[in-house]
């Protein structure tokens, strides 16, 4: 599907590329409106702070296990009616939290909008790799990161003040929203893009792919680039909230203004992959990405160590971590998707499964952990980062 008169980005590229970003958006909207509202649901439900922290690491763990079915699932049976059926969970899990009245409801419901929520990433590149090779396809998943961070940006910010003024419900009702919007603009532009060679694959077939693609050294190698990666940001996801609300007593809105500075560093790499990936290459920029996660990450460290007890000595670091992630993802993505074309859909669910699981794991210790410094989070974020060095090292060999 490479021919303009084939191509839907070719005919109408404003619109598909604005679904593509609202389906992207999804899942990390998701988890990061709810952020602010995690230390006051200690009091609001009474439940400790580990059952709280549930909500952010089930979700993450719900979207691990729903990639590893829905990626092969689209391989199958098309991206089309996979996005449909994701969606509508979705609405439906959100509207079953907002009518939640214990914590047992709550994580329910939050996993079962996990599992909706996950049919928008995996699905958003993969429809991406249907339509551009390699290289395009990378400079083009770093338009569409940018754009979809532009809601996570800004969605700590709404979280806290939907939770100041009208309670946790309605971070909720807001997630229903979104997701009925996104469901409505699918129906109406989204064209299916599946390959013609996967119409008539079977159910074997698939499965034969899938498992083919954990015996490719170079696959292999963009997982343990990929995850890794990932889990740095969700580690500092899972520390801070705690970190800077409570420790540091920053009220929760502003601690979703802080946000912003992370989240804009990564559509800055996002812009720069974009702009660069086809010109310079996907390596280059994965070391460059690695280089300024260990930058980023090394820095939070030696300001804890002083102590600097000011958001800044988490933020600042972080925008710099969240750069090179925004350039390194794209093209570790579009690598290890592109590693076998028919098996794109398998390729983008196994890496989403990797990326939540590790991620699910890391955010749950460190939400767990919530000791008065950076010092542990930063080490943890600094170990994952030497791990994405070494899997591109072996990438590039492979």
């Amino acid at each position: 599907m490479t021919d303009a008169a084939l191509n839907p980005l070719e005919r109408n590229r404003a619109l598909v590329l604005a679904v593509l970003i609202l389906l992207a958006t999804i899942s990390p909207f998701s988890i990061n409106i709810l952020l602010p509202a995690l230390p006051g649901l200690e009091a609001t439900l009474n439940v400790s702070r580990a059952e709280v922290a549930l909500l952010l690491s089930l979700f993450l763990v719900g979207m691990a296990v729903a990639q590893i079915i829905l990626g092969p699932v689209s391989d199958r049976y098309g991206r089309r009616p996979v996005l449909i059926g994701g969606l509508l969970v979705y609405v439906a899990a959100s509207l079953g939290a907002v009518a939640a009245v214990s914590i047992n409801e709550l994580i329910a419901a939050r996993v079962l909008q996990a599992l909706g929520a996950t049919v928008g990433v995996p699905l958003a590149r993969t429809i991406v790799r249907d339509l551009y090779e390699p290289r395009r396809a990378a400079a083009m998943l770093g338009y569409v990161t940018m754009g979809m961070v532009i809601g996570p940006m800004l969605s700590p910010s709404l979280g806290g003040l939907l939770d100041t003024i009208f309670g946790w419900q309605a971070i909720f009702l807001t997630c229903a929203i979104l997701g009925s919007v996104t469901l409505v603009a699918v129906f109406i532009v989204m064209p299916e893009t599946r390959p013609v060679s996967l119409q008539n694959t079977t159910g074997a077939e698939v499965f034969a792919r899938s498992k083919a693609l954990l015996g490719k050294t170079r696959f292999v190698a963009f997982l343990f680039v990929i995850a890794p990666t990932s889990a740095m940001f969700w580690a500092f996801q899972g520390g801070t909230p705690y970190l800077v609300i409570d420790v540091m007593g920053i009220d929760k809105t502003i601690y979703g203004v802080w946000f912003i500075l992370g989240a804009f560093g990564y559509m800055s790499g996002n812009f720069v992959a974009g702009r660069l990936s086809e010109r310079l290459g996907g390596e280059r920029l994965i070391a460059y990405g690695n280089l300024a996660g260990l930058t980023g990450a090394g820095l939070i460290a030696a300001l804890a160590i002083v102590p600097v007890m000011h958001p800044l000595a988490l933020f600042a670091p972080v925008f710099i971590m969240a750069l090179g992630n925004g350039m390194l993802l794209p093209n570790a993505i579009a690598g290890a998707v592109s590693v076998d074309p028919k098996a794109a859909g398998a390729a983008s669910g196994l890496l989403g499964f990797c990326q939540m699981g590790l991620s699910a794991i890391v955010s749950w210790f460190t939400g767990w952990l919530a000791v008065a410094t950076a010092l542990p989070m930063a080490l943890l974020m600094i170990g994952l980062c030497l791990v994405s060095m070494i899997g591109s090292m072996v990438a590039r060999r492979g």
